[in-house]
């Protein structure tokens, strides 16, 4: 399968953000990564999030020291998304919940 690199842009709401998270979780796997970029959140917010991901094999998290805006900040994880080889990106807003076979259906496709 290709490497997936799927990155989802946070200004506070963490709630939101883990809910999205909690449902990519499940469908991750060794060509399958998540890149959470923190668009200098509110500290709770970033706290929160940076604590759920730390651990998790396949969910990386970057804490910007400024707001980049929305675009901004998904170009930094394109930029780094394209230095780990990626094949595919997936830009995901995170108050977006998936069903269980998302992210294979869309590698299915692409590939």
């Amino acid at each position: 399968m290709a490497y997936i690199n799927i990155i989802v842009v946070q200004y506070g709401n963490s709630a939101a953000t883990l809910r999205c998270l909690a449902s990519l979780e499940l469908q991750l796997h060794g060509g399958c990564r998540v890149l959470v970029i923190d668009n200098a959140s509110p500290e709770i917010d970033r706290v929160t999030v940076s604590t759920w991901c730390a651990g998790r094999q396949y969910i990386t998290f970057k804490a910007l020291a400024q707001n980049h805006g929305y675009a901004g900040g998904n170009n930094i994880g394109i930029a780094h998304a394209l230095r780990q080889n990626a094949d595919y990106i997936f830009i995901l807003n995170n108050d977006c919940i998936l069903k269980s076979d998302t992210v294979k259906k869309l590698a299915s496709f692409m590939d």
